[in-house]
């Protein structure tokens, strides 16, 4: 049921899952074979991404051991991994259960998130890599397409993409782990935003002055630009947060916690 990723010819857009799409690696360096509670830890934040475990919702071992076909061993490992990065809660005699976004959370992930993407932006502007150059262009050249078609999953895998090949470009290995993590934890909600045309034209442009930036050699440029970009999805992502969240009255939250019970994986 499980195996590693192997890539394919196009280097931006998703593949046979949305795991393997956000999980691209650009480089020549060798892929590590991924351990069974990896991959199933991989697995379960597509899920949780999809919206198929809402926040707050119980992570039963059992059930997600029956329907991966697995002991349970490698499941409670799994859910371990993602209790480090933030995105599963782990409580004395509750088990698990899908981590709760916060206002104060999502400001500090994107504010960290802007900061590292930043740093990195800097650094590949100052290589001036025709390599490097191609590799942004086609992904800025897919995001626009995806746009424009509106397909929303695409033009998420290929934001995402684009974001993390620019840790990887610089060869950051530091800031390419926490943007990796700090992406997952706030997927769920910002795929929602990116529902919207106009964010997805305005951040689209954000990425080309990004793009053009590292082009012409500018690195303060291209650091203000990735800033523009994260601060307009930020602003978005606590827009939408806060509208959940005055829809989510005790009644709302109630009928909202029974249902994410009943879709607990069986």
């Amino acid at each position: 049921m499980f195996g590693s990723f192997n890539g394919a010819a196009e280097r931006f857009g998703s593949r046979a899952d949305l795991t393997g799409a956000f999980f691209n690696s650009f480089g020549s360096r060798p892929r590590a074979v991924k351990t069974l509670p990896e991959q199933l830890a991989d697995k379960l934040v597509e899920q949780i991404i999809r919206g198929q475990h809402v926040p707050g919702q119980r992570l039963h071992e059992m059930r997600l051991a029956e329907h991966f076909e697995v002991s349970r061993g490698p499941v409670r490992e799994a859910l371990r991994l993602l209790e480090r990065e933030g995105l599963v809660v782990m409580l004395p005699h509750r088990g698990a259960s899908v981590a709760k976004l916060t206002e104060k959370r999502l400001k500090d992930v994107f504010s960290v998130r802007s900061a590292l993407m930043a740093i990195c932006a800097e650094e590949v502007a100052g290589l001036r890599s025709k390599s490097i150059q191609a590799i942004l262009d086609e992904g800025t050249k897919k995001l626009f397409e995806a746009s424009d078609r509106g397909d929303v999953d695409e033009y998420i895998v290929v934001a995402y993409q684009l974001s993390m090949y620019l840790p990887e470009a610089s060869e950051n290995d530091i800031a390419r782990a926490i943007l990796f993590s700090l992406g997952r934890q706030t997927l769920s909600l910002t795929r929602r935003v990116y529902e919207s045309r106009k964010h997805r034209q305005e951040w689209s442009n954000n990425w080309r002055d990004i793009v053009e930036a590292i082009r012409v050699g500018k690195p303060a440029a291209a650091a203000n630009a990735v800033h523009n970009l994260i601060s307009g999805i930020k602003a978005a992502a606590l827009d939408e947060f806060e509208r959940e969240e005055k829809q989510a009255t005790p009644r709302n939250r109630d009928q909202r916690h029974r249902t994410s019970e009943r879709r607990d994986v069986r």
